[in-house]
């Protein structure tokens, strides 16, 4: 399941991020797109640093919000139903 996020940024829309560095940590902002890219080309998991909770591969965590989406619904439609869906997209 893909965790869903919303990064926060400063006023010159940089995230804010700590990025592991050996045996210490580094605070600093990089680019709102870059951090995007760095989220999507990596692992996003729940990280344990409550101001910091989007983890990227156990080695960049970002400052926003972190969510799971909704479990998706099945529905059951009848064969009536499918065939009006068919209808209207012929």
């Amino acid at each position: 399941m893909m965790l869903s996020y919303t990064l926060n940024t400063n006023s010159q829309n940089n995230a804010l991020y700590i990025m592991k560095a050996g045996k210490d940590y580094v605070y600093g902002t990089m680019p709102y797109a870059n951090a995007v890219r760095v989220c999507d080309k990596g692992n996003v998991a729940r990280g344990d640093n409550p101001n910091y909770p989007i983890a990227v591969d156990g080695k960049y965590f970002f400052s926003g919000q972190l969510c799971e989406p909704p479990e998706p619904v099945e529905t059951e439609e009848t064969e009536e139903e499918t065939q009006k869906v068919r209808c209207d997209h012929a």
